[in-house]
């Protein structure tokens, strides 16, 4: 239509509500034709310490394996959510974006195992990315999936059996893809 600056601009916001969408791979030839237009693009790398059931990326599932160089999007906020329901773990993590720059969105979490036995207990445990907010692990499962601080920095841990008489408080370490095995 003549209108090549409009033609980009819609390009480059699609692929950021899109990046993995029908034509987000036709989009992508179309703005890497013109190496001015390249200069706009970044790429999007994806890690995750354990491995995610279902990965989502601005509410688009990624479908198959991601190329071990990224994803080629324009800049922007991306939003991902690994997903595990055996750990019962969902995580969300944030990426901006920059023209011309790689960003790192990464899913850094490990699995609690609760083998607190005579007397059973439950577990609750900080919060890595709000320090002081405890998050009870619940009893639904003995393995649950927990968010593992990226700088490896120590977590409060508390350990309550069911009668409440017995109540310990821990400073753990907990590291990206461990299995943390808590016992009395």
């Amino acid at each position: 239509l003549g209108a090549p600056a409009q033609k980009r601009e819609f390009y480059l916001r699609y692929l950021v509500q899109r990046p993995l969408g029908a034509n987000a791979d036709v989009v992508r030839a179309e703005l890497t034709k013109n190496k001015d237009d390249q200069k706009q693009l970044g790429t999007l790398m994806i890690t995750s310490s354990l491995p995610c059931v279902e990965l989502w990326v601005n509410r688009q599932r990624v479908t198959g394996k991601l190329p071990g160089k990224g994803i080629v999007v324009a800049p922007g906020n991306y939003k991902g959510l690994c997903f595990n329901p055996k750990y019962e773990m969902a995580l969300f993590e944030y990426a901006n974006v920059e023209a011309g720059k790689p960003a790192l969105m990464q899913f850094t979490w490990a699995i609690v195992q609760n083998k607190l036995e005579k007397p059973y207990g439950r577990i609750a445990l900080e919060n890595p990315k709000s320090p002081g907010l405890m998050i009870d692990l619940g009893i639904t499962s003995s393995e649950i999936g927990v968010a593992a601080p990226a700088d490896g920095r120590r977590l409060k841990m508390i350990l309550k059996d069911d009668s409440g008489s017995r109540v310990e408080e821990r400073s753990v370490k907990i590291e990206p893809g461990q299995k943390f095995v808590v016992t009395w």
